[in-house]
């Protein structure tokens, strides 16, 4: 995932170069927070889990993308907090939580996470259909 995110920083300036380690905690780490519940206690549990139906795999895209958001939010909300000139202007985001948590989760919620997790859900099916070893 890291090298993805380094990838997508250096070809398409997605978050820079500079936010490469927040991107990487926030998309990489905490965007699969959520795979330690998944974490199985034996081999053929874990090949169980992973034959489980595409709805529920994208559900947990969403609230993959949806946690990786709010994190990015946070982040940006507390920077006006930590960082300020000797007048008291913010250095790197004029923008306080109250205006980056509504601003980020809200598009990712009503817009973002589900077309996240349509596209996991058509890539999941296509290797369902094509390459089903993929999965195991």
């Amino acid at each position: 995932m890291s090298v993805a995110l380094i990838i997508q920083a250096i070809l398409f300036g997605d978050g820079g170069i500079t936010a490469i380690g927040a991107n990487c905690f926030n998309m990489a780490v905490a965007g699969r927070i959520r795979g330690i519940r998944d974490v199985p206690h034996d081999r053929r549990r874990f090949r169980r889990h992973e034959q489980t139906t595409m709805g529920r795999r994208s559900r947990w895209a969403y609230v993959s993308l949806n946690v990786s958001a709010l994190l990015t939010a946070v982040q940006l909300g507390i920077q006006p907090l930590l960082e300020r000139t000797p007048d008291g202007q913010p250095l790197y985001s004029p923008f306080p939580l109250s205006f980056a948590v509504p601003a980020i989760a809200m598009e990712h919620l009503l817009l973002f996470g589900f077309v996240e997790a349509a596209v996991t859900a058509l890539v999941i099916r296509y290797f369902q259909k094509n390459d089903p070893e993929m999965l195991a």
